[in-house]
């Protein structure tokens, strides 16, 4: 397993287990129309132990690095910074055309154990230099959404 989805925002419960970057990709991939964010599914790049739920003792490994830019930052600007990497970037529920916001999903060429994550976090993120500080390693992002109407956008590296 490399990540999970959750039923909502307050599913703590793992309802789906990804076993694949592939897999992953493709769920990355289906951008919903959604008039109401905190109802949509969510997803965190773990691996949590055996009957575990969202929260950081259960994380036995953290897959994939999320930068998550909340504005300030242009995509194209951080696409630069992708160059050599395996990606998957999306645009969020409150991204518009004036006010870039969006994630981007850095797979790791090695998981980071649960326990190592918020100490590793910084180094891996560094090179960024943008995207909020979530170093909690059960963080959890919601699916690919957007509003009715809304721009948005879905990019994998090749």
């Amino acid at each position: 397993m490399i990540a999970v989805t959750y039923p909502s925002l307050y599913g703590t419960k793992p309802d789906r287990e990804i076993s694949s970057w592939d897999d992953l990709k493709k769920i990355l991939s289906e951008h919903r129309e959604n008039g109401d964010k905190e109802r949509a599914p969510m997803w965190s790049p773990v691996t949590l132990a055996d009957g575990g739920t969202r929260k950081n003792a259960a994380v036995v490994a953290v897959n994939a690095l999320v930068v998550d830019v909340d504005g300030g930052t242009a995509y194209a600007t951080a696409k630069e910074k992708l160059v050599g990497k395996e990606w998957i970037a999306y645009s969020t529920f409150s991204h518009s055309a004036e006010e870039e916001r969006f994630h981007i999903v850095v797979r790791l060429p090695e998981a980071v154990s649960g326990s190592e994550w918020a100490q590793r976090y910084d180094g891996l993120r560094k090179e960024f230099g943008f995207g909020d500080s979530l170093r909690a390693p059960c963080h959890s992002y919601f699916l690919p959404q957007h509003r009715p109407g809304s721009d948005w956008f879905i990019e994998v590296s090749e």
